[in-house]
């Protein structure tokens, strides 16, 4: 399933890139004129690379399928280089400058959501040991 999803979304996305390249639109191509220099060239390779060749190539093996440590790996890199494409999607008009804040807002929303995953396996815990009567 990994392997059908990460397939899909990279062709859907290579699919856009082609189709606005070879229509020659001019007001399309300024928005990849902005994304062609440092750092945004390297991220989109980083993002390719983690997002799709990478775990592509990790899922052609049996024995990374068949690891529960190995999908988790790649389920890590997938989002790694998900978050970088994202990245390379908005900020670069908004220059490098944005990278910190966005950086630090991602944080603080995966803390917030841990911490509301903490707090209602807690509050489900006690529900199971109240109606357990432990």
């Amino acid at each position: 399933l990994l392997l059908a999803l990460l397939l899909g979304i990279t062709y859907v996305d290579f699919m856009a890139v082609l189709v606005i390249w070879y229509g020659d639109l001019p007001s399309k191509t300024a928005w990849f004129v902005v994304r062609d220099r440092l750092p945004w060239s390297a991220i989109a390779a980083a993002a390719f690379i983690l997002a799709s060749v990478v775990p592509i190539f990790a899922l052609f093996l049996s024995r990374v399928r068949r690891s529960r440590m190995a999908l988790r790996a790649i389920g890590v890199i997938v989002l790694i280089g998900s978050l970088l494409y994202t990245v390379y999607l908005t900020a670069p008009p908004f220059a490098a400058a944005c990278l910190l804040p966005a950086a630090l807002a991602v944080a603080a929303i995966g803390l917030l959501q841990a911490a509301v995953m903490v707090g209602a396996s807690r509050v489900l815990m006690r529900r199971k040991a109240a109606a357990h009567g432990y």
